[in-house]
């Protein structure tokens, strides 16, 4: 009985291709996902930037804000164990221990490298935000208190022009002005300010709104500054990961799984595929030699 090793050897290197095809291939699908999602952030942080210029409400702002998520690369986290696993899949695949890659030098790994720097610049931006977030928030809370004793400043000086009487000014707003330093006249009737006082009282709380409305303007042209930088870094990782995904991709286009130059490639899925690949040849091989074992116990009873 001959044995064709020809056909031997031909399933086996078949089955080692198609098995690490399918392996690039998902590794490729991870990739895309990844530069999906940060095209998702560069979007949004782009509307946010419209949002802040149009002067939309800060509510709407801060909980687009809020709701970016932080960026990851090399899979579902980049400060997580399986994060940091496909990570190094996605690096080692392009770059061996001799620093060449796939499409001939180390580019590759220094644009995931630069990608995964952008992206952590981009979060470490996000954060940063959040101090001038909770700012502004206290500076709002604060106007809407200004702007009810405002308001009721308003009302009484009314009273007082009416009435030609002196009428007093409430604890609260008192202990609010003095805790705030903002100025009102000094009563010789004690709490008691006529009508002409009371429109100094008014005039001490419009400055105090005015100048916290200042300050807030300033917050917000900061974070039109960070959400800028965001913007900018997300553009960034994304453009370094396109271009180091590029020989991965020629992979999956047919290119060899060994190193053009020649230098160390990511030997674990190449050697894991070998193995799987003999082993499914061994099979197809003792299925053959079956099959022509059984054939020749027919043709001796014959």
């Amino acid at each position: 009985m001959k044995i064709n090793i020809r056909k031997c050897l031909f399933a086996c290197m078949a089955s080692m291709t198609l098995i690490s095809f399918t392996a690039y291939g998902s590794e490729q699908s991870d990739q895309d996902q990844i530069l999906r999602e940060i095209a998702e952030r560069i979007a949004a942080s782009g509307d946010i930037l419209d949002k802040i210029q149009e002067g939309a409400p800060w509510e709407d702002v801060q909980k687009l804000v809020e709701d970016l998520k932080p960026m990851d690369v090399g899979g579902p986290g980049l400060d997580s164990e399986e994060g940091e696993s496909r990570g190094a899949s996605m690096t080692g695949a392009m770059v061996g221990a001799g620093g060449t890659d796939f499409g001939g030098g180390s580019s590759s790994n220094i644009n995931l490298e630069l990608a995964r720097l952008q992206m952590q610049l981009a979060n470490s931006t996000k954060d940063t935000m959040t101090p001038y977030m909770n700012e502004i928030n206290r500076i709002q809370k604060d106007q809407n208190r200004a702007g009810s004793f405002l308001s009721q400043a308003r009302q009484i000086q009314k009273s007082a022009e009416s009435s030609r009487k002196s009428i007093a000014m409430p604890d609260t707003m008192k202990f609010y002005m003095d805790t705030n330093k903002i100025s009102y006249p000094k009563s010789n009737q004690g709490l008691l300010y006529s009508s002409d006082q009371w429109k100094s009282v008014i005039r001490g709380l419009e400055d105090y709104i005015e100048k916290t409305g200042a300050q807030v303007q300033s917050l917000m042209v900061k974070m039109q500054e960070l959400m800028g930088e965001y913007n900018s870094y997300s553009q960034g990782a994304s453009s370094s990961l396109q271009g180091g995904y590029k020989p991965l991709q020629g992979i999956t286009r047919g290119q060899s799984l060994f190193s053009q130059h020649g230098g160390a490639v990511n030997t674990v899925p190449i050697a894991t595929s070998m193995i799987i690949g003999v082993l499914i040849g061994m099979a197809v091989m003792w299925g053959i030699l079956k099959k022509k074992g059984q054939g020749s116990g027919k043709e001796a009873h014959s």
